[in-house]
């Protein structure tokens, strides 16, 4: 049995954790002197498919001519301490890929937090399954919900300082791989 929320409880979802600012948004701008656009965009592509083995990661516009690659991706969240399993689920997110002449440029973004169906269904009745919705750079997590001793808020700085490290991550290996060729596969994980 697959266990999946659907559009539908996306959307409800989200509506009660509206939080106000603009979504979290990394990016960085990979120099290649000496190589042209066509070059650098088959790097690329050859790097996703080597390095995007086992994560949830789906092509949704690949435009050579253009040099733009859109991808939307899925990373697992761990807050990692006892009682706070509700909050534990995934991040939907979205990459946008845009190679010129001699340089490309990463934009990570769109975070949406959403908790683990399966735990959904185990804790119905007993804990509040907790959805952060859309990531924002606002530093406070205030939302209609209440936010019971601060712990929201414990776990909204969780979620950016993890998704800090993923773009960073992902931006070192892909500027290091492409610049100097590499090819080893290290199965991309957050």
């Amino acid at each position: 049995m697959k266990f999946v929320i659907t559009e539908e409880e996306k959307k409800q979802i989200l509506k009660l954790y509206e939080v106000e600012g603009n979504p979290l948004t990394f990016s960085k701008v990979i120099e290649i002197p000496n190589k042209i656009k066509d070059s650098i965009y088959d790097d690329i592509k050859e790097w996703l498919a080597i390095n995007f083995k086992s994560t949830t990661l789906q092509i949704q516009l690949d435009d050579k001519t253009k040099g733009l690659i859109i991808l939307e991706g899925r990373i697992p969240y761990f807050y990692g301490k006892d009682n706070y399993e509700n909050k534990d689920g995934y991040l939907d997110y979205k990459t946008t890929i845009s190679i010129k002449d001699n340089k490309f440029k990463v934009e990570i973004t769109d975070f949406e937090h959403f908790p683990d169906a399966r735990k959904r269904l185990n804790l119905v009745g007993t804990k509040k399954l907790n959805n952060f919705g859309l990531i924002t750079d606002n530093p406070k997590f205030e939302t209609k919900e209440m936010n019971i001793f601060g712990l929201d808020q414990k776990v909204w700085e969780d979620i950016k300082i993890k998704i800090a490290d993923f773009c960073n991550k992902f931006f070192q290996n892909i500027q290091n791989d492409i610049i100097n060729k590499k090819k080893d596969s290290f199965d991309f994980k957050p």
